[in-house]
């Protein structure tokens, strides 16, 4: 499905569960697309997020199960609150140096992905952003004074953290049940 170039704004749940969606093309001259705009689209396995997006609003791509791939270009200086939770074939995902938060359970449920680098312009990790995630290692970037709460917990794979002298605060349950846990630097 290729989203017509007249477009510059998808709108709230445009595409809400439309879940025999498979393929996606959305044009460069999208500016902004809504919360929860292809959330629960369980068939879609790739995005690319085009250029000009400057924030990935709450629930985007919410329980897009087959979701494999996606790219998030330079602009984009945000990522809201569950915009890529329970995207569970999601392997690794690259956030650019652009992005300074990323929101409540972001990635929660993702329990394929094994691997994400968050850069060193994160300023600000929510809750529970992580939660029940498939992650390996984590190194938390150096401008980040909170592990919010539950952030890290359910990562049952979880087995190296890097937390540098930035960090003032350990949240409740940040690391609750991870049980392979075995590197804290």
């Amino acid at each position: 499905f290729t989203i017509p170039t007249t477009v510059t704004s998808i709108g709230k749940d445009a595409f809400f569960n439309c879940q025999k969606l498979t393929s996606l093309v959305i044009p460069t001259t999208v500016r902004s697309i809504g919360e929860g705009a292809f959330a629960n689209c369980k068939a879609i396995t790739s995005i690319i997020i085009p250029k000009g997006i400057t924030k990935i609003e709450d629930s985007t791509f919410m329980n897009c199960e087959a979701l494999t791939s996606v790219t998030i270009p330079n602009t984009v200086t945000s990522i809201g609150s569950g915009a890529f939770s329970s995207c569970k074939s999601l392997p690794s995902i690259a956030i650019p140096n652009t992005v300074t938060s990323i929101g409540e359970f972001a990635f929660a449920s993702c329990s394929s992905l094994k691997y994400i680098e968050i850069p060193n312009s994160v300023i600000s990790i929510k809750d529970a952003v992580f939660y029940g995630s498939g992650l390996k290692s984590i190194v938390i970037p150096n401008k980040v004074k909170i592990i919010e709460a539950s952030c890290f917990a359910n990562c049952a794979f979880l087995e190296f953290v890097t937390i540098p002298d930035s960090v003032e605060w350990i949240n409740s349950k940040a690391f609750s049940n991870c049980k392979t846990l075995h590197s804290v630097s």
